[in-house]
């Protein structure tokens, strides 16, 4: 389509190669540093023309429209920007993030994490090669200062993922997030992702509220052919400690949530991928992260918590109870669990 001339400006009026998705709900200070850690990168590679920053805003109540307006006001960068009439939850947010952007490809960036220095570079290298629909990388986690990040990985070797060896890679993989339960670290194709959402409204609309629509969507792109890359380049610095599901009593709740994956799996590839994932999260559900998870949770609570164990036997419920949380408090200091110093998605 060329270039025009707006208001002074040359304007690309061709589609960017990289839309950089972020949904967001009143975190108008992390927002803040994490459209930096994009533009930062932008400007350096005089890339422009190539990225858009498409920002979902989930009717936030604090700041965030006027840090998008600063952005907008003093950036040549092109930025997209949209708030809901009303909080429409995770789900809907993630969906609207997409709809908002025209890239060939799209990359969630949660608004609490921080593109690292290379990540833009180290994506348009990668999918300018056109070999892949989905791209996984992995991430760095820090708890308060960048300089201190440590290398988190979804599995220890790179690999190729088809429809046809799924279950090989899932019964490799020690953490959820190598099936996409961590948004920041994906880079996949927006027609596939379009296209599937299209043929199949009501599907989509199925698992509205599970927290992970979107790995429903990516998983069913994987079912209908998509190939993806799973790499351990870190291409985001992960803010720990900063997800409400880390605080306290949530910490149960988080493992509830998880478990919405095995119905999606069922729906779309039926009860052998299924059964891989809840062997996965058997793994990851280790008896120390039980014990953490009991620790924080009132007695009128743990009757569920133990029901739940046993539903999906993770441990012996009994055994559970037999640790008093004096010793379990010592466990997890001894551990580092107690302040969540290492990640669990």
């Amino acid at each position: 389509m060329g270039r025009q001339i707006l208001n002074g400006k040359q304007i690309n009026m061709s589609k960017p190669v990289l839309s950089v998705c972020i949904p967001t709900f009143n975190r108008d200070e992390y927002l803040d540093t994490a459209i930096a850690s994009v533009a930062k990168q932008i400007n350096k590679h005089c890339i422009k023309d190539d990225i858009e920053i498409c920002i979902s805003d989930n009717a936030s109540t604090d700041n965030t429209d006027e840090i998008v307006k600063k952005w907008k006001n003093t950036s040549d960068i092109k930025i997209v920007y949209h708030r809901n009439d009303k909080n429409l939850g995770a789900d809907r947010n993630f969906l609207k993030v997409i709809d908002l952007s025209s890239g060939k490809y799209c990359w969630f960036l949660s608004s609490d994490d921080l593109a690292m220095e290379t990540s833009i570079t180290t994506i348009l290298e990668d999918i300018s090669k056109n070999d892949f629909d989905i791209y996984l990388y992995s991430r760095q986690n820090f708890v308060s200062d960048t300089k201190t990040s440590f290398m988190e990985t979804w599995l220890d070797k790179e690999f190729i993922v088809s429809n046809d060896n799924l279950k090989i890679y899932i019964s490799n993989m020690n953490k959820l997030g190598g099936i996409f339960s961590y948004i920041s670290s994906i880079v996949f194709e927006r027609n596939k992702w379009i296209g599937f959402i299209r043929d199949n409204p009501k599907n989509v609309e199925q698992f509205v509220g599970s927290q992970y629509v979107h790995a429903f969507v990516l998983l069913n792109m994987i079912k209908r052919g998509s190939i993806m890359k799973s790499m351990n380049t870190p291409i985001v610095y992960n803010r720990i400690g900063n997800s409400g599901f880390l605080e306290k009593s949530n910490y149960f709740k988080r493992i509830k949530l998880d478990y919405s994956y095995l119905p999606m799996a069922n729906t779309i590839y039926g009860s052998e991928i299924e059964n891989e994932i809840k062997k996965l999260l058997k793994r990851k559900n280790t008896f120390l992260k039980l014990l953490r998870a009991k620790y924080y949770l009132d007695e009128s609570e743990k009757r569920a918590f133990y029901s739940f164990i046993k539903e999906y036997d993770l441990a012996n419920p009994i055994l559970l109870k037999t640790f008093p949380n004096s010793v379990i408090k010592i466990l997890l200091i001894m551990h580092g669990l107690l302040n969540e110093l290492r990640a669990t998605t």
